[in-house]
């Protein structure tokens, strides 16, 4: 599991229980099964584009929003990668 996929889990995560969301009806919102959904919110598998996007909108915030805090993820692999 990647540190992005956990910054964008608990974005997601928060999100949902701040509009009390149920994952049954986000599932919906992305055309998956609730089960899919959770394989996601577990990191089993990783969230596609799209898929944030749809949730960004349904959920009435801007998709950085989930993706908030990637930013530093990204500077600490540039360092990794300049090693």
């Amino acid at each position: 599991m990647s540190n992005y996929s956990k910054i964008v889990r608990s974005n997601i995560l928060a999100e949902f229980g701040r509009k009390d969301i149920y994952q049954a009806r986000a599932a919906e919102w992305i055309n998956i099964s609730p089960a899919a959904l959770g394989f996601r919110l577990n990191g089993k598998t990783d969230f596609r584009l799209g898929e944030l996007v749809t949730i960004a909108e349904k959920l009435g915030v801007p998709f950085s929003t989930l993706v908030a805090g990637l930013d530093e993820v990204v500077a600490e692999h540039k360092q990794e990668l300049a090693s």
